[in-house]
Parts: structure tokens; C-alpha cells; sequence
């Protein structure tokens, strides 16, 4: 039995990238080595420009690429 995930107009646009990571907060501050409260803060300022969560629900998730494409770029600003 094959199972399939059945889309509203089967758009490839609306499917899930299964190659996209989400990652918790606690995940996060262990990647970037900050605290919660720190990214947050980092976050609501425009100069570091910390990628935003994406929301599910009530739950937060930040897109892994996303996280590993910012320290790479503040990297490069030293």
C-alpha cells in the first residue's frame, strides 16, 4: 500500500520541502551560541538582523538554513 499525502491542487508550490530543517529556540541558541532572551533581542534589532521564526500554531521554528546563512554573514563582518 503506497500512501500518498494528498494536496487541495496537488501544486508542487504548496508542498512541504522535505529538505527544510526547523529548528526549536533551544536548538538555536546552542547553534549560535546565544541565549534566548539574547536572539529575541537580536531579533527586534534591525542593525543584526536575526532571521525571524516561522510560526506553526502557537509554536516558533527557525528555518536551519536560514540560521546557518546569518552566522555565516556576521562571521564575515569581522
Amino acid at each position: 500500500m503506497v500512501m500518498r499525502a494528498e494536496y487541495a491542487n496537488d501544486n508542487w508550490l504548496d508542498r512541504p520541502d522535505p529538505g527544510v530543517r526547523l529548528l526549536r529556540i533551544s536548538e538555536v541558541s546552542r547553534l549560535v551560541g546565544l541565549s534566548r532572551s539574547m536572539i529575541y533581542k537580536c531579533m527586534k534589532d534591525p542593525l543584526i538582523a536575526f532571521p525571524s521564526p516561522v510560526k506553526i500554531g502557537v509554536l516558533s521554528r527557525w528555518d536551519q538554513d536560514e540560521i546557518l546563512a546569518w552566522a555565516k554573514a556576521i562571521r564575515g563582518k569581522r
